[in-house]
């Protein structure tokens, strides 16, 4: 007899109207017995054309609950997918931010310091593979009223706002797909859920996230015509000036965590990076050798080494990357619905004149998620954007926008703006201070 259950929903709506594309995404994470397990990480993607759209979502948790429940509303001839974890990763390898020592050397040096080494930087993230639980039994699909029985039968309990927003996507000709994870105790990722729907008016699930005792992670990626920022909530982004490279040679080596950590106490989101050309170039970092991984290598080199795309990649790899500042529009791309294929409008992969086919951006395998992130856009005209926010504990984030505009890119490259050397201050007897290069 399992002795844990907790029940997570998910749901959002995501509608166009020219430059502002509205993704509301509200929080319900119901456990039993209380507290079995607390969300510590939400990530979800969101891609948006004209003609269609798609949604990919994944969560850590934390916990002894033994069973996850995810609820996923999907609109009249949406396709639900599991995508291979190199998605994620490869997003969360090119926009995790790099940073660099500052430029000029510091003013003040002592025994002690350690200065940094040509090419040293600190990674802010990480980009290790972790391995993820897919669901443990087939998916169902559910009418409302079913899932409100379901849900009862469980001894769960669903509030009145959870209850109203699930009745208002039931009118809408919404269904819900319940996938069951079967989990250990301790901390967990669950495989990514895709969901792509065949319109882009239709309303497309996110996540419905909720902290517990400790506060949660929330990133989100967007693939738009250009840069996509917050619309509702507030937001900003860091400023280098505030941030500096210690001497004292600890790990991690700069303040940027703790200068994040401060700003999302007084702001909903940071955009972390925004760029077009990270999705198909890999990037130098500073004089040093290493680079920020595009998306497109990292995405198909990490699908190929989990044997879910070709073996040999670098052909896709090349070709994908070449069509970087193509302005020729990507096709219409079906996913394949391996989960559940909801009746309702037919997804045809006809290929007009003058569009690119939804085939040259695979990969072989299940590898055609940046397929579906260019679908119905030129990749000339794609960036790719990263928010991240903090949900204090036992706080909801209800809903948010995505605003679209031809703003300056940001990268995921961060040169400090200058050297921490109190460790040479506590040397020399004084009290410690920061020096600036």
């Amino acid at each position: 007899m399992r002795i844990g259950r907790t029940f997570l929903t998910t749901t959002a709506a995501l509608s166009v109207a020219t430059w502002c594309m509205t993704s509301p995404a509200q929080t319900a994470l119901l456990a039993s017995p209380p507290d079995s397990a607390e969300l510590r990480e939400a990530r979800v993607a969101i891609a948006h054309s004209p003609t269609q759209s798609t949604l990919w979502f994944s969560a850590t948790l934390e916990g002894a609950a033994d069973d996850i429940h995810v609820i996923v509303p999907v609109s009249p001839g949406a396709r639900v997918d599991l995508s291979t974890d190199a998605w994620f990763e490869a997003l969360a390898d090119t926009t995790h931010t790099r940073v660099l020592p500052p430029q000029t050397p510091p003013e003040v040096t002592c025994e002690q310091a350690r200065v940094p080494a040509p090419g040293d930087h600190d990674l802010v993230g990480d980009v290790d593979a972790i391995a993820s639980v897919a669901p443990a039994a087939p998916a169902e699909v559910m009418t409302l009223s079913e899932l409100v029985v379901w849900v009862q039968d469980q001894g769960m309990s669903l509030s009145f706002d959870a209850l109203s927003l699930l009745a208002d996507l039931d009118i809408q000709g919404f269904l819900f797909v319940r996938l069951r994870f079967e989990v250990d105790p301790g901390t967990f990722t669950l495989r990514t859920l895709r969901v792509a729907s065949p319109s882009a008016n239709a309303k497309v699930p996110l996540v419905l996230t909720s902290a517990g005792a400790s506060p949660a992670v929330l990133r989100v990626w967007a693939f738009a015509e250009g840069r996509a920022n917050p619309a509702i909530q507030s937001w900003s982004t860091l400023n280098p000036a505030d941030v500096h490279w210690s001497l004292a040679g600890g790990v991690p080596p700069t303040n940027y965590r703790d200068t994040l950590g401060k700003m999302l106490d007084v702001t909903s989101w940071a955009v972390d990076a925004s760029s077009h050309e990270t999705i198909s170039r890999n990037l130098p970092l500073g004089s040093g050798s290493s680079f920020l991984p595009a998306v497109v290598d990292g995405y198909f080199d990490r699908a190929s080494g989990y044997g879910e795309a070709l073996a040999a990649p670098a052909s896709c790899i090349a070709r994908v990357a070449a069509m970087e500042a193509s302005m020729t529009k990507v096709g219409r791309v079906c996913a394949p619905g391996g989960l559940v294929e909801v009746s309702g409008p037919a997804c045809e992969e006809e290929v007009q004149p003058g569009e690119i086919a939804a085939d040259d951006l695979r990969c072989g395998g299940i590898a055609d998620d940046l397929a579906l992130a260019m679908a119905g856009i030129s990749p000339g005209s794609l960036w790719l954007t990263r928010w991240t926010g903090k949900l204090s504990p036992w706080t909801e984030r209800h809903d948010d926008s995505l605003a679209v505009h031809d703003g300056e890119p940001r990268s995921a490259v961060v040169v400090s703006g200058g050297w921490d050397s109190s460790v040479c201050d506590a040397d020399a007897g004084t009290a410690g201070s920061t020096g600036s290069g």
